[in-house]
């Protein structure tokens, strides 16, 4: 068919017209990757990555550790899912970014996934606070989990095929997925600075992780951070949800020798004695948290001594906060949060800052202060995303993690330069006035019930109902039962259904044989390798009391005005928004041209002897294969739309 063309008309008021030369537009994310990357070489991250960090590994190839560092720095800001994606849009302007650092080219994505398969431990690591009623400053430090899940492909196996690996088996385990959708997951942990925003670490682990262990890495980079910064240790104050409130993981972080603020799920605690006799003091104050219907009463039940559970041996002392509210529109179902008793629902929360430095109300008020910064760490899923898939290896996965979260941490130091937001201090909790109170000794609380326990040992049925059991043994204490030879038995397992608790006890085998009644006792002609074991049924019955229900104490009231509680912080959202916005889109330019001192003809290789019989290089020569100074050329890339404050801080010439 032929083409039918025909002359411009006079009236025709515009005219398209094309070439067949291409030209490949900018990135819109490139000119802020290269700022970002000049301003890593200014606070010494590439010196330290050249001096300090080294990746033996074959097929090396001209390229080093940062070579891969800055195209892993340019792909976090870039936002492509994928790395095959990311290097298809990088094609044009490869020089541009290798310029950023000095280097004559950037590696392929082929490069970086060997590179992410043999790299070890992550290597890169990176006056605000909290001022308490004493008037002295901490810092508050937010972990967080997230979880990465993954469609498992189904793989046809059989004799006549080769063995089925999956890579993803290195990084990835079955395990809770949450609400999203596939068969194995990655978890991950990460600690920040909840004023200053800094991203601190990233843990991984595959499937559901080790809680413990990842826990115990964030509080030894968070000690690391206080000592880098000169401040000391028991200033940190680490804040967590519920799931780390039990006494092994705060003792994780105690031994870190931070302090600690956390909603417990260990709700023993919640009919112990110190509890009950706390409540039934009298009124507490009600406190309605924002965006809550139903108001609370806080009980500061004070120091107490907290035992872990099972035949654990630990034991810390904290101070136990109790909020108690009604269950409100959600009395016909299940609380998501707390534990109901009766008509209530209690929660609890557990610090190791003393009432002289936050009340109560200021305790509960700085938890539930952990929902702002929730959005802290979704907000880095959206800028960042370190889940992103970029290595099957899970070091190498890791090493990406530590390198995005660094590259938001640039975004906002640098959008501090050019923003108008500043430093911000904030009023948590305004200043009070207690009442100190010194009891009577004419009028004290009358003692409180203790809670009715009901024992059952299990006796005999079948063939056992000749054995002994039921009333010939005696119960002590939860630890201990006393068996008809006088010897005692200890807990082995434990379960609970209901208010109903189940405990097996079992008795050494050494006390059993030396018994003469053994035979009634294991039964006759036993070959039992283990003591006697019987089941034991406690069934506790008990009433929580009421606030205000109990006695109240004459006592002498002392007047106490105690100062504000300040939050001091950045606008890291504004600060980190500013700058990427206003990069976004901007054009770069790139000019090179022979250095002007001793250029090399471009037909003539420079070489040692090392090289040319392709010994093994230093660490040195490695390093400068990939140099443009190694090259005898000179790179000029010109970047638009960079503010005078940023130009000035990152040294960068004017055009």
């Amino acid at each position: 068919m032929p083409v039918m063309t025909s002359a411009v008309e006079p009236t025709e008021t515009s005219v398209v017209t094309s070439t067949a030369t291409p030209s490949i537009t900018t990135p819109d994310w490139l000119v802020e990757a290269i700022v970002v990357a000049r301003f890593w070489r200014m606070i010494g991250i590439l010196d330290a990555i050249d001096e300090s960090v080294r990746a033996p590994r074959g097929k090396a190839g001209d390229y080093e550790v940062c070579d891969y560092v800055l195209m892993l720095l340019a792909f976090s800001l870039s936002g492509h899912l994928h790395v095959r994606h990311f290097r298809k849009r990088l094609e044009g302007y490869e020089q541009a970014l290798a310029a950023a650092w000095d280097r004559e080219a950037v590696p392929s994505a082929s490069a970086l996934s060997r590179f992410l398969r043999v790299v070890g431990a992550p290597p890169l690591d990176e006056t605000l606070g909290l001022l308490d009623r004493k008037g002295q400053r901490w810092l508050m430090f937010d972990t967080d989990g997230t979880r990465q899940a993954i469609r498992v492909r189904h793989l046809v196996d059989g004799e006549d095929r080769p063995p089925a690996r999956r890579r993803s088996a290195w990084s990835f385990a079955p395990g809770y997925t949450g609400r999203k959708r596939g068969e194995a997951v990655r978890s991950r942990m990460v600690p920040q600075n909840a004023q200053t925003k800094e991203w601190l670490d990233s843990v991984l682990a595959p499937g559901n992780g080790a809680l413990e262990d990842e826990l115990s890495t964030c509080c030894g980079t968070i000690a690391d951070y206080l000592d880098h910064h000169q401040i000391a240790r028991s200033e940190g104050v680490v804040r967590l949800d519920g799931a780390h409130g039990f006494v092994k993981l705060i003792a994780a972080i105690t031994a870190f020798g931070l302090g600690y603020l956390c909603r417990s799920a260990d709700y023993r605690l919640v009919k112990s004695v110190a509890v009950r006799k706390a409540i039934a003091q009298g009124p507490t104050p009600d406190f309605r948290p924002h965006g809550e219907v139903t108001p609370r009463q806080v009980v500061d039940v004070g120091t107490i001594t907290w035992r872990a559970g099972g035949r654990s041996p630990l034991v810390i002392s904290t101070r136990l906060v109790v909020t108690i509210r009604d269950p409100g529109p959600e009395a016909a179902k299940r609380s998501k949060i707390g534990k109901r008793i009766g008509p209530k629902i209690y929660e609890l929360f557990v610090t190791d800052r003393t009432v002289e430095q936050l009340s109560a109300l200021d305790v509960v008020s700085l938890y539930l202060g952990r929902g702002d910064q929730e959005r802290c760490f979704g907000s880095e899923d959206k800028q960042g995303d370190a889940d992103r898939l970029v290595s099957t290896a899970l070091c190498g996965q890791a090493f990406f993690a530590h390198v995005c979260l660094a590259a938001l941490n640039a975004r906002v130091r640098l959008g501090e330069e050019i923003s108008e937001a500043r430093r911000r201090r904030t009023e948590w909790s305004p200043a009070d006035i207690v009442e100190v109170a010194s009891e009577s000794t004419d009028s004290l609380p009358a003692p409180l019930p203790e809670p009715s326990t009901e024992i059952e040992i299990a006796a005999g049925r079948g063939p056992s109902a000749e054995k002994l059991g039921g009333d010939d043994f005696e119960w002590i204490d939860e630890s201990t039962v006393r068996c008809p030879a006088g010897n005692a038995m200890r807990p082995s397992t434990r379960t609970t259904s209901g208010d109903v608790e189940q405990a097996r006890y079992t008795a050494r085998r050494r006390d059993c044989r030396a018994f003469p009644l053994a035979d009634r006792c294991l039964g006759s002609g036993s070959g039992r390798q283990s003591g006697r074991s019987i089941t034991v049924r406690i069934r506790r019955t008990e009433t929580m009391p009421q606030p205000g229900n109990g006695p109240q104490a004459e006592s002498l009231l002392e007047r106490i005005e105690r100062p504000p509680v300040y939050w001091l912080d950045v606008p890291a959202a504004q600060m980190s928004g500013r700058l990427h916005q206003q990069l976004l889109g901007q054009t770069v330019t790139i000019e090179e041209r022979l250095a002007e001192i001793n250029p090399s003809p471009l037909n003539v290789v420079s070489l040692n002897r090392d090289q040319r019989a392709h010994r093994r290089l230093t660490w040195t020569e490695r390093q400068q294969r990939n140099a443009l100074v190694a090259k005898g050329r000179v790179r000029h890339v010109h970047l638009t739309g960079i503010p005078i404050p940023i130009q000035q801080m990152l040294q960068l010439h004017a055009a």
